[in-house]
């Protein structure tokens, strides 16, 4: 008697494994979608974090609307050394001089209200919004 396995047997072992294959192919890419859109999740309740804080140290310095995109942005890898102290208060942005949206951020990372470990892996555009039209207060200019 011969030993091994005969050309069906091989056959209906590669179908099963074909199709088990082909059902956790789906599954796998939604569980890493989740993976990732809940990492979004977490980034944007940091930033709004960061704001609020960035907010509330800067005495009601109001934020401008800003958006980067962590995957293709340097903003997130401004170094501290970069942070501009620009009063005595050690308060960012504290100046008659006026930051573009790209500086503001790349400020929100120097200075430790964002940090880089929490939006490197993000291939999402995140925006910050100002709602002027429902009595905030008017975007800085100065």
């Amino acid at each position: 008697m011969k030993k091994g396995f005969t050309l069906m047997e091989i056959l209906a072992v590669i179908l099963l494994l074909a199709v088990i294959l082909s059902m956790a192919v789906p599954v796998l890419r939604t569980v890493r979608f989740e993976i990732k859109n809940a990492q979004a999740k977490v980034a944007a309740k940091k930033l709004a974090e960061g704001y609020r804080k960035y907010y509330h140290d800067s005495r009601s310095h109001p934020w401008v609307t800003a958006c980067f995109t962590p995957a293709t942005d340097n903003v997130i890898k401004t170094p501290p050394s970069a942070c501009v102290s620009l009063a005595a208060t050690g308060i960012p942005r504290q100046s008659s001089s006026v930051f573009t949206n790209a500086q503001h951020i790349e400020q929100m990372f120097a200075c430790g209200y964002l940090s880089y470990k929490d939006f490197v892996s993000l291939p999402y555009t995140f925006c910050t919004y100002r709602n002027t039209a429902a009595g905030g207060p008017p975007e800085p200019t100065g």
